[in-house]
């Protein structure tokens, strides 16, 4: 009887996933998201008002809050996205990664700030699946880079 107790709880939760367990590859940054094509990427942008400009095999784009870079695999589809904010005023980085950790639940790392799906036994984001990371910017230049990078090929 206890085994089947066990067997029948074991079920029930085996769905369910830990609380940070985010899915980088659903993750949006402005909307944008992996894979997506260039054509797809010109468009979101253009309707948020985005000062667009294009640097090789990249985009970049300038918001109010910051630059932001999208890079793409040689299939055409988004492999990374990068956010860099910019700051206005006294506190605002701790700010934008209270925001970050509010969006995106808990992270699987503190130091940077990392979310993947299943984090190695170091609590470290595996390179060969997607991850996103915030690092707290020091001093000079942006005050956090966030950046959403897909699985990189073995």
């Amino acid at each position: 009887m206890i085994a089947v107790r066990f067997c029948l709880a074991l079920v029930l939760l085996w769905p369910l996933r830990p609380a940070w367990a985010l899915d980088p590859a659903a993750a949006d940054i402005l909307t944008l998201r992996l894979g997506m094509t260039d054509a797809e990427v010109i468009t979101r942008l253009d309707t948020q008002g985005a000062r667009i400009a294009r640097d090789g095999g990249t985009i970049r784009a300038r918001t109010k809050d910051g630059d932001l870079r999208v890079a793409f695999d040689d299939g055409g589809r988004v492999s990374r996205i990068v956010y860099a904010f910019t700051g206005h005023g006294l506190n605002e980085a701790a700010a934008v990664r209270e925001a970050v950790i509010e969006r995106f639940g808990t992270p699987v790392a503190e130091a940077p700030l990392a979310w993947c799906r299943r984090p190695a036994r170091d609590g470290a984001c595996p390179a060969d699946a997607p991850r996103l990371v915030f690092e707290q910017g020091a001093g000079q230049g942006p005050i956090g880079l966030l950046t959403l990078t897909a699985a990189e090929p073995r």
